[in-house]
């Protein structure tokens, strides 16, 4: 195993720049910036990450704990600390997934799919795998056979000594798939160091690296917007590499219209120059990494791939980082509006059942069957509370599944040919179900919208808990 010393050996300095603003300033003189107000916490961001203040003991046990509760997710020891999705968690994968390709696509990525498993006979390989020591999992078939920790030994030993035409310049490849790390007893985390996650990831080949960065970095903000409501860019870069490129840095952060705060290092122990850090900063203070982006100078010679006649600049990205982890946001997201008074809700986007049609008996419920037609038309997912329960009970239980929209049937709905409507933190009104179809088309204008494998009638949905 490579032993490496840690951050805060190599740290220089902290550096924080603000788009339209010529100057630098440190962790210590940001009280000086007049810019920083205009961006809600980025100096709790910029101390928080500057100290270094995050624990190694920290868990997101609050998150799973409330994933499970909410019967998103489930755990047992058979599989190792592997995690379950049941079928409401599935939704939420499924959506976020369909939400990052729909943008990689947008971008002219093409998608591979690789291989599990790879096998280390060449000296490129065991360098590459050599770093990452005992977190790498073997198997049973031989001693050079692992499963694939990331999709970079496969994809770079595919493309050894290739050369990709300048007319394929940049050539960007997305590979999203499951990883498996054996990551150590004390550092497994359900959610943030899982030893088997799903990850999105994506790999660009160019000599243009700069135009790529710029890119990239504009579509890394797509994802992060869709996921969190706040979040900020760290960056650790070589010390000279960062002098060198001064402009290219202020040019990126005008351009994002975002501050970012720059970890200047003595150097760089690792293949990439600089890692770009995507954080949605939690309810307690701490950042919470999700996204990053690289730029490796290093593998393209490892494994000799080039663009034209020389190596190639290989830019690394991951659009979600661990995808267990996108849970952590959504939920916390959820305790910040409860902290505020406001009643805990998922992005519309990412609520399993959007809309649920409660009859105040079940002599309603074939006419709430034929309304839900009308939203399953639009790919609304939609459900029906057919369970015989009072109607109070009916709608508290809506309530504790923080479902965003709530139609009641009645007598007077039925005749008057309009619905009760209960939106989440908006409150009650007598709509038309055209109406609320429309409202909830513009809401989720630009996100996706997934079909459900949760039954129509509640009375037959589970989230397998029963003994």
């Amino acid at each position: 195993m490579i032993k490496m010393s840690g951050k805060k050996d190599r740290l220089v300095s902290n550096v924080c720049m603000f788009p339209d603003n010529p100057k630098q300033y440190t962790p210590d003189s940001l009280d000086n910036c007049a810019a920083v107000s205009r961006y809600a916490y980025f100096k709790n961001y910029v101390m928080t990450k500057s100290s270094q203040l995050q624990s190694s003991d920290y868990r997101s046990s609050t998150y799973d704990k409330l994933a499970k509760e909410k019967g998103f997710i489930d755990f047992f020891s058979d599989t190792r600390d592997g995690m379950i999705y049941l079928p409401k968690g599935v939704v939420v994968r499924v959506a976020v997934h369909e939400f990052v390709e729909a943008i990689i696509r947008d971008e002219g990525f093409v998608k591979l799919d690789l291989p599990t498993l790879f096998t280390v006979n060449e000296t490129d390989l065991e360098e590459i795998t050599r770093k990452f020591g005992d977190r790498v999992m073997g198997t049973s078939i031989d001693d050079k056979t692992y499963l694939k920790y990331a999709s970079d030994p496969v994809l770079f030993a595919y493309l050894r000594g290739r050369k990709i035409p300048h007319e394929l310049d940049p050539l960007r490849i997305y590979s999203p798939d499951k990883i498996y790390r054996n990551e150590l007893s004390g550092e497994v985390d359900k959610f943030e160091r899982p030893r088997m996650s799903y990850i999105e990831d994506y790999h660009i080949f160019t000599q243009d690296w700069k135009s790529v960065i710029k890119a990239t970095n504009s579509m890394n903000r797509r994802f992060m917007d869709g996921l969190c409501d706040e979040w900020y860019v760290s960056c650790d870069v070589d010390k000279t590499f960062f002098e060198q490129n001064q402009d290219f840095f202020r040019g990126l952060i005008s351009s994002a219209n975002r501050p970012f705060l720059f970890n200047v290092l003595s150097y760089v122990p690792n293949y990439y120059t600089f890692e770009f850090k995507y954080s949605y900063l939690r309810s307690d203070g701490l950042p919470l990494i999700i996204s990053n982006l690289q730029m490796d100078e290093l593998n393209a010679k490892r494994f000799d791939i080039k663009v034209g006649d020389k190596h190639a600049y290989i830019i690394h990205g991951n659009a979600t980082g661990r995808m267990e982890k996108v849970f952590i946001p959504l939920f916390d997201q959820a305790l910040k509006m409860q902290k505020k008074g406001k009643k805990p809700a998922l992005p519309l986007w990412l609520s399993p059942t959007q809309v649920r049609i409660i009859p105040v008996n079940n002599g309603f419920v074939e006419y709430c069957a034929n309304l839900s037609e009308q939203y399953q038309e639009h790919n609304i997912r939609v459900d029906i509370d057919n369970r015989d329960f009072g109607l109070n009970k009916k709608i508290k239980n809506a309530e504790q599944e923080w479902i965003p929209y709530v139609v009641i049937i009645g007598q007077n709905e039925v005749q008057n040919r309009n619905i009760s409507l209960r939106v989440r933190n908006e409150g009650e009104q007598k709509t038309s179900t055209d109406q609320s179809i429309e409202d909830l088309d513009a809401k989720l204008s630009g996100f996706p919208k997934v079909p459900t494998n949760i039954p129509l009638f509640v009375s037959k949905q589970t989230d397998l808990s029963f003994r």
